[in-house]
């Protein structure tokens, strides 16, 4: 892989820090971009020890597939209750599952950012996110 190839998710998480996006998926930046969903997973971890990312690890009822509880670090030791069906989940890796937000500090940066480069001009953001803005989002 290119090093070119993966600066197309720095462009991504740079793109969609000056969106109302809460949340996203790592197989979500690896379709926009046209990479493996393993490459992209690493370079947004990159991403994650330069503070412009934070990992968060969802665990899912294995029943209805609701996120239950949402872990900054993978701790498989602990148990949660599924709010829909009611069963105690012990937290395994098969129902975990990263996502990434977009760390405030770094938000911020690159709005402050955008705004230098364009004052008084909305930034004009590459269109599959606009479009499908809801791919991302992920209600909190």
């Amino acid at each position: 892989m290119r090093q070119w190839d993966l600066d197309k998710v720095d462009k991504w998480v740079d793109e969609v820090a000056l969106l109302p996006i809460a949340k996203f998926y790592p197989s979500a930046v690896a379709k926009d971009v046209g990479l493996p969903v393993q490459e992209v997973f690493i370079k947004l971890q990159e991403l994650v020890n330069q503070k412009k990312l934070i990992c968060i690890w969802e665990v899912r009822c294995p029943e209805c597939l609701v996120t239950i509880n949402e872990l900054t670090s993978l701790d498989l030791s602990k148990a949660s209750i599924c709010y829909l069906c009611g069963d105690e989940i012990i937290t395994s890796p098969e129902i975990v599952f990263p996502a990434f937000k977009i760390n405030p500090q770094y938000k911020a940066y690159i709005k402050e950012s955008a705004k230098k480069k364009h004052p008084g001009e909305p930034k004009k953001i590459f269109g599959a996110y606009s479009r499908n803005r809801k791919l991302y989002h992920c209600h909190s």
